[in-house]
């Protein structure tokens, strides 16, 4: 799993860069080390060393995105696809558990620029 770099972004709240790491800082007492991207690695930083110890997340959702097409199969197959793209691209590691799917209505149809939505059955 690859490490993300923990430079902090502005002052406002807890807001970090969050790339990929390929460096080490050591860390004191009261902070363990930090990693940080090729943009912000310092000159002292040192390449992130194999077994390097560092806090792994486990996050548990449920997720719903409209299929790209009517049939569970391929439906399932590109969302499933699709989903652990972008999640990779964070530097997650996906493990699918289940995959279900269901045949639905939609309320409303949103306008681009999040405009009146026009109903999807008009009367």
């Amino acid at each position: 799993m690859p490490l993300r770099c923990s430079e902090l972004r502005g002052s406002a709240g807890l807001t970090f860069c969050g790339e990929l790491a390929v460096a080490v800082r050591p860390g004191g007492i009261l902070r363990g080390d930090r990693y940080f991207c090729e943009v912000h690695r310092k000159p002292s930083d040192a390449p992130i060393p194999i077994g390097q110890v560092f806090e792994c997340v486990r996050v548990e959702l449920a997720v719903e995105i409209a299929g790209v097409v009517m049939g569970s199969g391929i439906a399932r197959t590109e969302a499933v696809a699709r989903l652990s793209a972008a999640l990779e691209r964070l530097g997650a590691v996906v493990d699918v558990q289940q995959v279900t799917s269901r045949q639905v209505q939609n309320a409303a149809i949103p306008r681009l620029g999040g405009e009146n939505p026009v109903s999807a059955n008009p009367e």
